[in-house]
């Protein structure tokens, strides 16, 4: 595609936009209203070569728009916390929840473009950026945002004109940054960059190109496309995707071949614990010297040991270091937002630790089994989990996933005995008593789980926990092991 080309144009003038202004106001006013009664989001993305225009834009939307509901996140170069995280982490973070209007300035395009102007990542990692985006948007728009995207472009002659402009005019000109400057002194390699940003992030949501060169008709336009977006979602309900195609991953056994009998003394585990410990807590320091990240998922069956494995783990560690996340129902907040929302913003730093007590894959667990989520939504999470992992050890994360596996037997053994100790009967309920009865139907979901989501990357470790000493020691070791050769790869 050339901008140049595909650019919408159009003039106004002032008699027109004031008649026409004023009715567009009390209609979006009124679509915001009915907006905080739906079951979904609208997301506006503003970006665009004419940086000045992006901020004349957003100027006027927040005089159209009621601010009660209205989130506008405007994104500059990444800052240290967000360099200590995927590029998507900040952009996951401001989503809006469901009701809500968000407005996304100057975000992952223009992040993109902008990288590869300054020669900060190559044609490779231009192209992993973007289909990180044609994933991101695709689970927006899957989850049932509504999605509008408005790109405002200038030709050569009309940016050169308008910075000289700015120039000359006190007010604007402390709004200039070196990225108006680099796009018009390079302004062939920037259109380029551009329209190959544009041109590979069009799948979930296509661009509306503007030319911005009369204020008036451009921000008419996009004030028009949003209420016209928005009232027909009110009106038809968010879209609903369909299952993927995919065909069901199919299970490979490794809990109905696990050796549950496999136990270990007091002794054994007393002299490998504290080696393991021991070792582990340097590795973890070396991890933090090289400036890298530790994820651990820990998930399984109803009482397999999830809780006093990670105290262990948390036992060889600074408490500075790490953080545990005990990951129950969704409060309401996080329910408003992608099943995804939580976890993202919940990842760590550099040098530092994250210990999910559950995790994610409850949408392919509970959510599945219980029917919280549907069949298109838990089928959508073969390929949005992966997506998320990818991207979160391509940033130089190092995620380690555990399955702690027990028995029928044992579980009733431990649900049993948590009723009879006063500190333990909190961590035993109805609820649980009820997923017990649908134990195969969990197995089968882990299984398949297995099958689709274990990558050398982002391995699963499926260890026997019917004894929860050998069960702790083997968590303990594979994570020393496993972070050994990870620090070794680049």
């Amino acid at each position: 595609m050339k901008l140049d080309e595909i650019a919408i144009k159009g003039n106004l003038d002032r008699e027109a936009f004031a008649a026409a202004e004023g009715p567009l106001r009390t209609e979006l006013l009124d679509l915001q209203q009915r907006l905080f009664a739906a079951d979904f989001g609208l997301i506006v993305v503003i970006e665009g070569d004419d940086r000045m225009g992006v901020n004349e834009l957003l100027g006027r939307i927040n005089q159209w728009l009621d601010p009660r509901s209205l989130a506008v996140n405007v994104y500059d170069r990444p800052g240290d916390q967000a360099r200590d995280r995927p590029f998507f982490w900040r952009y996951w973070r401001d989503l809006p929840e469901r009701g809500r209007i968000g407005i996304y300035m100057d975000a992952w395009a223009t992040r993109c473009a902008a990288a590869r102007l300054r020669g900060e990542i190559g044609p490779r990692h231009l192209d992993r950026r973007l289909a990180d985006a044609r994933d991101f948007e695709a689970q927006l728009v899957d989850e049932g945002y509504v999605l509008v995207k408005f790109w405002l472009h200038l030709d050569k002659k009309e940016s050169r004109r308008k910075l000289e402009a700015a120039r000359k005019e006190a007010e604007a000109y402390w709004r200039l940054e070196d990225e108006d400057r680099q796009i018009l002194e390079n302004y062939g390699k920037a259109m380029r960059v551009a329209e190959r940003v544009l041109d590979q992030t069009t799948a979930a949501e296509p661009w509306l190109v503007l030319d911005s060169s009369d204020a008036q008709f451009r921000d008419l336009f996009v004030g028009r496309t949003i209420r016209d977006r928005l009232r027909t979602a009110l009106e038809r309900g968010a879209p609903v995707a369909s299952p993927r195609p995919d065909a069901r991953p199919v299970g490979r056994g490794l809990l109905r071949d696990l050796d549950l009998s496999a136990s270990l003394d007091g002794d054994d585990y007393d002299d490998r614990k504290d080696r393991a410990r021991r070792r582990l807590a340097r590795r973890v320091e070396q991890m933090r010297r090289k400036g890298r990240s530790l994820v651990l998922a820990f998930e399984g069956p109803d009482a397999a040991g999830k809780g006093g494995s990670i105290r262990r783990v948390a036992g060889a560690l600074d408490a500075r270091d790490y953080r545990v996340h005990g990951i129950a129902k969704p409060s309401d907040e996080e329910a408003a937002r992608h099943y995804l929302w939580r976890f993202w913003r919940r990842l760590p730093g550099t040098g530092k630790v994250a210990i999910f007590d559950r995790s994610w894959y409850g949408r392919l667990l509970v959510e599945r089994v219980e029917g919280f989520a549907t069949e298109a939504a838990w089928r959508r999470a073969y390929d949005e989990i992966p997506s998320f992992e990818r991207q979160l050890v391509e940033h130089g994360s190092i995620l380690l996933k555990f399955w702690l596996q027990i028995d029928q037997d044992e579980q009733l053994r431990r649900f049993e005995a948590r009723e009879e100790t006063p500190w333990k009967r909190h961590k035993i309920g109805d609820e649980d008593y009820r997923n017990r009865r649908r134990w195969d139907d969990y197995q089968i979901a882990a299984e398949e789980m297995f099958a689709a989501t274990d990558r050398r990357e982002a391995p699963w470790f499926v260890l026997p926990a019917n004894d929860k000493r050998l069960a702790r020691i083997l968590v303990l070791e594979t994570i020393e092991r496993e972070l050994a050769a990870r620090l070794r790869r680049r």
